[in-house]
Parts: structure tokens; C-alpha cells; sequence
């Protein structure tokens, strides 16, 4: 059986691979003639990453900060891809808006996906046994009934 740190370790991969993927196909929509390797795209992902870490520290700190942290995660990602791509800052903001559609369309759809296959197979479950889902729902939260 997979655990729920497995799962998590794989969601994430699966995120980083997709954004990856959407990254180069939205600098070849929107920008051509820029370098659009692989390298920038990896690039780009982990300062995404090390920008989602900063702004959990920053949305930490009280709700003033966490008010701000859409507007910091924002202007962070837009100057990393101008850096990264070498572009002006329309076309960095163009780039952005764009990869964040497209990968969250692609992430929400492989969610979805999962979640109807999910479903399909603990319906029969849910069924024959209804205690069954309210021990499923404990257990992810962490607590264990003794029956």
C-alpha cells in the first residue's frame, strides 16, 4: 500500500515535471526567439520553489505579511523570469500568466482525473461498508480507531 509520504513525494514530481513541460511551451508561444532551454526551465521551476518558500515564511509572520504574500510571489516570479529569459518585463509578465494557466489547467485536470478513479474504486467499498470512508478520512488526518 502507498503511504501518504509517497504520494506526496510523487504529486510533487509529477507538478515539477508538468510546470517544467508547460514552462518551455509557453516561452515557445510567447516568445520565439529567446533561449528556451532546459536549463532555464529548471531554473525557473526551483526559484518557483524557492519563492513558495519565502512566502510561506513571510505569510508566517501575521496576516498583514500574509495579505502580501499574492503581490511578493507575483513580482518575485515575474523579475526570475525576466532574469532567466532574458526578456522585458511585459513579456516576463505575459510568460507568467500564461505558464500559470496552462499548468494549472494540465495539474487540475490530472487531479480530477485521479480523484474519478479514486472514487470508482471505493464506491463498491463505501457501499458494502459505509464506516469504511469515515475510517479512511481519520486515518489521513492521523487518528486510528481501534475497530
Amino acid at each position: 500500500m502507498i503511504t501518504l509520504t509517497t504520494a506526496a513525494w510523487i504529486s510533487l514530481a509529477v507538478v515539477t515535471l508538468v510546470s517544467i513541460l508547460a514552462m518551455k511551451g509557453t516561452v515557445r508561444l510567447a516568445a520565439g526567439k529567446v533561449d528556451n532551454g532546459w536549463d532555464n526551465a529548471v531554473a525557473y521551476v526551483i526559484a518557483s520553489g524557492v519563492v513558495v518558500v519565502g512566502c510561506a515564511w513571510v505569510a508566517s509572520m501575521g496576516w498583514f505579511f500574509a495579505f502580501l504574500v499574492p503581490l511578493l510571489a507575483w513580482t518575485a516570479q515575474t523579475i526570475a523570469i525576466k532574469q532567466i529569459y532574458q526578456v522585458r518585463l511585459a513579456r516576463a509578465w505575459l510568460i507568467g500568466t500564461l505558464h500559470t494557466f496552462v499548468t494549472s489547467t494540465i495539474v487540475g485536470a490530472i487531479g480530477l482525473s485521479i480523484a474519478f478513479v479514486a472514487a470508482y474504486i471505493l464506491y463498491g467499498k463505501i457501499i458494502s461498508d459505509p464506516m469504511f470512508l469515515i475510517r479512511l478520512l481519520l486515518k489521513l488526518i492521523g487518528i486510528e480507531l481501534p475497530f
